[in-house]
């Protein structure tokens, strides 16, 4: 199912479960992952230290709007153009990540949203409104020139820290774990040893 901006439609469970792959990557401290701030849109809290699994509820509300979300898919598909290893991050509904972290009340998630927002309204202002609609010339000349600083926007500022969850929204994705090659745990009822190439690789040696 597609969103009203043409974006695959994504569940907000589908979304959390995206969100604490890509915060487990990040390397949040517990601290953070425990606890609200207080400092979220409309004082949301985070889930706590110990979350009631037999009540699941997310306590935070998505905050983004469709066109700030438009707006950051667009720029997440110029900096991961779709390829012949996988698609573009739109087509993933990225719009739904980057709106579930951006939303979330803790420290880090919410410098990110400081950094992010204002220069996301900054691109759709050039354009008429929109980035998200604005032609291809426009929104690559416009790409480029935030690569290289936009308005007193440095680049080792919003433009790598958006590169940064750009990826990291992308790699923790299905079809970015598939691109990569990540192989998740599986379950087993039995375990034979480690392979022999590992063995070897480890300088233990073949084993008899």
């Amino acid at each position: 199912m597609l969103s009203e901006s043409g974006a695959p439609m994504v569940s907000r469970r589908a979304a959390l479960a995206w969100f604490c792959r890509a915060a487990s990557l990040f390397g949040l401290p517990r601290t953070v992952l425990a606890v609200g701030t207080g400092s979220a849109p409309d004082d949301a809290a985070g889930y706590g230290r110990d979350p009631d699994m037999l009540r699941p509820h997310t306590p935070w509300p998505l905050t983004l709007t469709r066109d700030q979300r438009a707006c950051a898919s667009r720029l997440a598909d110029l900096l991961l153009p779709a390829d012949v290893h996988g698609p573009a991050p739109s087509t993933l509904g990225f719009d739904a990540f980057i709106d579930e972290w951006l939303s979330a009340p803790y420290p880090a998630q919410q410098a990110d949203r400081k950094a992010i927002l204002p220069v996301l309204a900054m691109l759709d202002q050039r354009c008429a409104g929109s980035f998200a609609r604005a032609d291809e010339v426009l929104a690559a000349r416009l790409f480029e020139q935030m690569v290289n600083g936009l308005d007193g926007t440095d680049p080792s500022g919003f433009f790598l820290r958006f590169r940064q969850l750009c990826l990291l929204g992308y790699y923790t994705s299905e079809a970015g774990m598939k691109d990569i090659g990540y192989v998740a745990p599986s379950p087993s009822a039995t375990f034979a040893g480690p392979p022999q190439e590992v063995m070897v690789r480890l300088g233990i040696g073949p084993t008899k």
